[in-house]
């Protein structure tokens, strides 16, 4: 397997280990979530809680619907959970196990984004910033080495 196969393997592993968090983060329903991908709410569902695996077209539909929203509604707690899960160093583990904690935590909350990033930081006693190449993850999905 290639190195470019490897990874984009992890990125799939990651999203779906992560698509529950995901989901509550953006407030999406099942539902919701199933309709904006092409998918039912069972197979999100199945997804979540790895009954079936997500295939690398699930992936990419996914991944377009959670770059939209952070992009064209400001999700900023959702961009912060895509760059937690993705995006590690320079955090130590359980720093990065206690920010998602905390995320999971406040996923239902209506918390605003500088209360929400306020609290973030305290706990981890850090400054979380965002990855400005929010879409290379689609150059590296369709690019063959």
């Amino acid at each position: 397997m290639g190195k470019n196969n490897e990874k984009l393997e992890r990125d799939i592993n990651i999203l779906a280990d992560n698509l529950l968090l995901i989901r509550k983060t953006a407030r999406w329903s099942t539902q919701q979530l199933g309709d904006m991908v092409g998918l039912s709410k069972v197979t999100i569902s199945n997804i979540e809680n790895k009954k079936y695996p997500l295939t690398q077209v699930q992936y990419i539909a996914l991944r377009s619907v959670i770059d939209y929203e952070i992009k064209e509604n400001k999700n900023n707690k959702l961009e912060t959970v895509m760059n937690l899960i993705y995006n590690t160093d320079g955090m130590n583990e359980e720093d990065r196990q206690k920010a998602l904690a905390f995320i999971s935590g406040t996923a239902n909350t209506k918390m605003d984004d500088k209360t929400f990033n306020a609290g973030l930081c305290a706990l981890i006693g850090a400054t979380v910033t965002a990855v400005g190449a929010a879409t290379l993850w689609i150059a590296k999905a369709i690019t063959k080495k």
